[in-house]
């Protein structure tokens, strides 16, 4: 009788490991998914802020004026270095229209390294 109960609990045993590993796995992929789509989203707007601010930006460099939505979206959503680039930019108050052109380059330049690491990290999620 031991032995028979012993083969009964050992395959009840055996049996349950399927289902839970499958648990696991599928959990794993599921928050892998997730993870995913969220990264997806955030990237998505990545770009669609940054879309705004550069156009903002080119009428606030030629007018002089600075609207803050603009500047919160700078403050909220740009990436450190491109933050500090603008907010440098401000308090030194380039008037120059060479200083401006040299500006709005290197701005657009952090914003694609941003845009393309927000890219990355992705690719980096999939693989």
């Amino acid at each position: 009788m031991t032995d028979l109960l012993w083969a009964v609990v050992l395959g009840a045993a055996i049996a349950s490991v399927v289902p839970i590993v499958s648990l696991f796995v599928n959990n794993k992929r599921w928050r892998l998914e997730k993870r995913i789509e969220i990264l997806r989203f955030n990237h998505e707007q990545l770009e669609r802020h940054y879309s705004e601010i550069l156009e903002q930006l080119a009428v606030a460099l030629r007018d002089d004026n600075y609207p803050q939505a603009m500047i919160s979206k700078i403050s909220m959503h740009a990436a450190p270095d491109a933050r500090a680039l603008f907010f440098g930019h401000i308090d030194t108050g380039g008037k120059d229209g060479a200083v401006k052109k040299d500006f709005y380059r290197q701005f657009v330049t952090l914003v694609d390294r941003h845009i393309v690491a927000s890219r990355q990290e992705i690719y980096d999620a999939l693989s």
